[in-house]
């Protein structure tokens, strides 16, 4: 059976298609698994870039100049956060995990002074089939994007920013929500 809670106990009785009579004796209670335990990916190692060991499972970052550093405003949780630039020549950053991972959602931040109003999350799963797509508004407060994407090896995000200056815009991202 599918799509049963998690934890709970159940048992089960059983009638067949001859006819009706009285049901059969119930089962042993059977307790289904439970999932797996939602995670925070925080980005609290501080100063460094990725590629991090968090978790159990390596976390990296490829495609655009990025950084985990201290943001001097609020941040969603804790110190530190994972600041990209994206540009005309990155338009895209990889977000990927050792392990196969079930994406749930990401805050992110719009640093003041630049075009992008949106992203668009991509997720890919070991194969490199894409397995999901969500685009979200991106403000000058924290806001938390919902992913809700399963069995997926990497997150492609990219913004509909236009870099008019020519030096790269930057978006914080913080407390990548995951189960694994």
């Amino acid at each position: 059976m599918t799509g049963l809670p998690k934890g709970k106990a159940y048992t089960f009785t059983a009638t067949n298609s001859v006819g009706t009579s009285g049901p059969s004796e119930a089962s042993n209670p059977a307790t289904p698994a439970p999932g797996p335990a939602l995670q925070i990916l925080s980005f609290e190692f501080g100063g460094d870039d990725l590629a991090q060991i968090f978790y159990g499972t390596i976390w990296s970052a490829v495609w655009a100049w990025n950084s985990i550093r201290g943001y001097d405003q609020s941040i969603h949780t804790g110190t530190y956060s994972w600041l990209v630039q994206f540009s005309f020549y990155q338009p895209t950053i990889k977000l990927s995990n050792s392990a196969n991972f079930n994406a749930k959602s990401i805050w992110v931040l719009n640093n003041e002074g630049n075009s992008i109003s949106s992203i668009t999350i991509k997720g890919y799963n070991s194969s490199n089939v894409l397995v999901g797509t969500v685009t979200a508004g991106v403000s000058w407060d924290y806001g938390q994007v919902t992913i809700n994407m399963n069995a997926v090896r990497y997150l492609v995000i990219s913004t509909n920013g236009t870099d008019p200056m020519g030096m790269g815009e930057a978006l914080y991202f913080d407390d990548l929500s995951f189960e694994q």
